[in-house]
């Protein structure tokens, strides 16, 4: 399904600055190809600006990130004056078409249908025909469950279905790495239950996921790997029963026996 087969994630000593609130403090992280990965941590640590940063939502102050082996959000021009260019837009289109995103917000358009929604981009960004940009959306629709929508409205879906949606419209872009931004944290509790469904069967799909999350469960059970990031810093990172079950660092188990007192 993917375009991009690589799928690999690596970010070198990455900073990424606020006015003088440093939010990222050179974070250097290496996520292999089809690896699924929680970032774990309190509320300020910088979890949802290291995915923005992946995808270049954000431009970081220092270091590099690479996606498929590619640096994302800017070219190297060696010998020149300023050793970085940044990218056209149409460029840096180009490169997130590569990389799904799911933010915690659902963020679709309210006067499109959801097979609209889920269509767009491919036609937009990709130029893919119409005809074949709604077959595809419809496919990635049914993926999530969601094909018996495909011409209701946003507003007149529950949070979880919105959320599904938000996700085919991110596969139907064909990525090769897909970025969850708390994806469950704007639900009720009712409907989180359904998006970690749809989590867990993209899990098993061979993605590279990278998922912030404060859900806990589907961080020990599903994922490979945990990171746990506190003031900027990546501080442990492990395998996933193993963080769980003994953190090395005094610090994520201090988080740990919080959120799962």
């Amino acid at each position: 399904m993917n375009r991009l087969t690589d799928g690999t994630v690596i970010l070198d000593s990455v900073v990424k600055r606020f006015g003088s609130n440093t939010v990222l403090n050179g974070v250097s992280l290496n996520i292999d190809r089809g690896e699924v990965v929680a970032i774990i941590g309190p509320s300020g640590s910088g979890k949802s600006t290291l995915l923005r940063c992946i995808n270049a939502l954000e431009k970081i102050d220092g270091g590099s990130v690479l996606v498929n082996g590619e640096e994302i959000g800017r070219r190297r021009t060696p010998g020149a004056r300023q050793p970085f260019a940044e990218l056209s837009p149409q460029e840096l289109a180009h490169q997130r078409a590569s990389i799904g995103m799911v933010f915690q917000s659902f963020n679709l358009f309210p006067s499109m249908t959801v097979l609209e929604n889920v269509a767009l981009a491919p036609r937009s960004v990709l130029g893919i025909p119409a005809d074949k940009a709604r077959a595809s959306a419809l496919a990635r629709l049914r993926e999530v469950a969601m094909a018996d929508f495909a011409d209701r409205y946003p507003a007149t879906l529950s949070g979880g279905q919105q959320q599904r949606v938000a996700i085919a419209r991110a596969l139907a872009m064909e990525p090769s790495v897909m970025l969850f931004d708390e994806p469950t944290s704007a639900l009720d509790p009712e409907l989180v239950g359904e998006v970690i469904r749809v989590l867990k069967e993209l899990a098993t799909r061979g993605f590279t996921m990278i998922v912030v999350t404060h859900e806990m469960g589907f961080a020990r059970d599903v994922c490979d790997r945990v990171i746990f990031m506190e003031a900027g810093e990546i501080v442990e990172t492990g395998e996933a029963h193993a963080v769980f079950s003994s953190p090395t660092n005094p610090r994520t188990q201090r988080f740990l026996e919080r959120v799962l007192a």
